[in-house]
């Protein structure tokens, strides 16, 4: 966002607002700071495990790094890094307070959005989202068209996505719940906490040309697909096709490789290819020289449903998989009835059980509010907790002098960050007078639709405290219990540098 010039001050403070301070000797508590900095470097230790390569990320020196972590560990009272065989990586603590962080720093985004950008238009700052990632291009709409409806009290965020970026989109914590698939066996590795729910295991279809001589069977066998060429989407795609066709007995002839889902579906069209397809995918529309068939061998590809613990609890976990399992009946009964009708449904009626909504308001609290779910910040954000920090104090003190003492930093010290703050947002945040200084109305907005994501990050750092270090993912994505015995925040410097970091 462009700085806009700002706006004319008024030449002199109100009464009100002279006194709107006086007689106020405490700035009120605040969750302890965390910089864009600090988040970096914790979501650095999340990604590579390494604490050169997290400072690296964060541009920070390795020894500036460890002090960061030690400062934190020390504020918070809890140990947020663990080591581990080979590497280190955060604990259950460590993870949270990364999901609460990136939470809290998107919600002051929306703040600022609201009432620098579109004041009238922004909506609710703390409406809570969904956010979603899952299985190919195709399954979007159907996913959005069921679940919506279903779950009022938010907002749904779907990105659609194949297997391998929605698993990249977890992993980097753009999403609170990745909806995967993967071939029954091979679990898919997850560095990221989480908690796993199998959702169903989904039989694949053949679709082949009109003209093809097993397009006449009920049921077509892939030996009779041995000599044909093949269209495959990349990653699991490629290795799911040469897994069943090696069983079958023949090396399959894959002709095109294309993470596009509109390629491939062009192509089987055209006539020119093969390929395996969910029966739940949305059937060509007119007359068209593709036909889809069941095969005669199983082939199966699992579905998996994986979120956040820290995010999405059990309730509202529950609630999830059951609507993925009642949406896929749905849509299997709307497009391909043949198949939902068929002994093969993969869904039995046990696991259709009755969906219950979340009975604990904190089930939807804990989600984070509406932001682009893949949207990467290329530049620090227009606020963070030290900015509210120091609105706060002038405000409770109504000086800039009574404010810099209350945050311990000298007056000139306090003003050039308070003019760095107003130039970034393109707005007077403070209006001076010979009776002191009070905040504007822009910045009386920004501290109080602020308050309830302060608070909520605050509660969230409560939350940590006086707690032992939480399950970590293992190897596989298994949890396991790491660190019980925490050591003194002063030896984290020491022990960071231990031979792990490189």
């Amino acid at each position: 966002m462009s700085p806009r010039a700002p706006a004319r001050p008024p030449t002199r403070l109100s009464d009100h607002q002279a006194d709107e301070g006086r007689g106020r000797a405490q700035l009120p508590s605040r969750a302890p700071g965390l910089t864009q900095t600090d988040l970096d470097l914790l979501r650095g230790l999340a990604d590579t495990r390494n604490l050169r390569n997290a400072a690296k990320r964060a541009g920070v020196t390795q020894r500036v790094a460890e002090r960061r972590l030690a400062r934190l560990e020390r504020q918070l009272d809890v140990q947020l890094v663990a080591h581990g065989p080979e590497d280190l990586r955060l604990t259950g603590a460590g993870e949270r307070l990364l999901v609460a962080a990136t939470r809290f720093r998107d919600e002051l985004g929306k703040v600022v959005s609201q009432v620098l950008i579109r004041p009238d238009t922004a909506g609710p700052p703390h409406l809570p989202t969904l956010r979603l990632a899952g299985i190919g291009r195709g399954w979007g709409d159907w996913v959005i068209d069921y679940l919506a409806p279903r779950l009022r009290k938010l907002v749904l965020t779907v990105v659609s996505a194949d297997p391998d970026e929605g698993r990249e989109l977890f992993e980097r914590r753009c999403v609170d719940a990745v909806y995967l698939w993967h071939i029954p066996g091979q679990v898919p590795v997850l560095n990221r906490l989480s908690a796993s729910q199998w959702v169903l295991d989904e039989p694949l279809w053949v679709t082949l040309p009109e003209r093809h001589p097993a397009a006449s069977q009920g049921l077509v066998s892939l030996a009779d697909l041995a000599d044909d060429e093949w269209i495959v989407g990349p990653g699991p795609g490629v290795d799911l096709l040469n897994t069943v066709c090696s069983a079958a007995g023949f090396v399959p002839k894959i002709g095109d490789v294309s993470a596009s889902r509109s390629v491939r579906r062009s192509l089987l069209l055209h006539g020119h290819r093969v390929g395996l397809v969910s029966p739940v995918s949305m059937p060509p529309l007119g007359d068209t020289s593709m036909v889809r068939r069941p095969l005669r061998e199983p082939v199966v590809r699992r579905h998996v449903l994986h979120v956040d613990p820290t995010v999405i609890g059990p309730q509202l976990r529950s609630l999830l998989l059951g609507l993925l399992r009642h949406g896929y009946l749905a849509v299997a009964q709307t497009r391909n009835p043949v198949y939902a009708a068929s002994p093969g449904f993969p869904l039995r009626a046990e696991d259709l059980a009755d969906l219950v909504p979340p009975v604990d308001p904190d089930a939807l609290r804990s989600l984070p509010s509406h932001v682009d779910s893949r949207q990467v910040r290329s530049r620090d954000p227009e606020l963070d907790s030290g900015d509210l920090h120091l609105l706060r104090a002038i405000a409770a003190s109504g000086s800039i002098n009574r404010a810099a003492s209350l945050l311990s930093i000298t007056q000139p010290a306090l003003s050039r960050r308070l003019s760095r703050l107003e130039e970034r947002l393109g707005r007077r945040l403070l209006v001076r007078g010979p009776r002191g200084a009070a905040l504007t109305e822009v910045g009386r907005r920004l501290v109080d639709l602020a308050a309830d994501s302060e608070a909520a990050f605050g509660s969230a750092l409560e939350s940590l405290r006086g707690r032992e270090p939480g399950l970590l993912p293992g190897p596989g994505g298994a949890a396991g219990r790491v660190g019980a015995v925490r050591r003194p925040a002063t030896q984290m410097s020491t022990g960071l540098s231990a031979g792990l970091a490189g």
